[in-house]
């Protein structure tokens, strides 16, 4: 199996379609709803990738990337934003918390490959 990614997002249609696009081209993939979970999860394992949704009840994208970010083991793994918001204070800040990457929702099959490719350097 390929590298492994974290899918982090409340909507279950959200996770399952991310989930079937990346096992598809490869990857292996486990998920989370909501970065309470995320952050239990990656405790457990090693996780390569994460891609989190940011409007998550009990602990949003944004602050799960900050949580993420001040652990040792967990500190450069790289994540993307999978999001609707458009925003560019709310971008702005995900860039300066050290997300590699932002996809906008509808998701696109070909935008979300490359996105994990390019991060990945695949």
């Amino acid at each position: 199996m390929g590298k492994k990614i974290l899918v982090v997002d409340d909507s279950a249609s959200t996770r399952q379609s991310v989930s079937m696009v990346l096992t598809r081209s490869g990857y292996a993939v486990s998920t989370a709803v909501d970065g309470i979970d995320a952050l239990r999860k990656i405790s457990e394992q090693e996780i390569d990738l994460v891609i989190t949704e940011i409007n998550m009840p009990n602990l949003d994208g944004l602050s799960f990337t900050e949580e993420i970010r001040q652990q040792q083991r967990t500190c450069r793994t790289p994540v993307i934003i999978l999001t609707i918001e458009n925003n560019d204070e709310i971008k702005g800040r995900a860039k300066k918390i050290g997300a590699s990457e932002w996809i906008e929702k509808p998701l696109k099959t070909d935008g979300l490959i490359g996105a994990v490719e390019k991060v990945l350097g695949v």
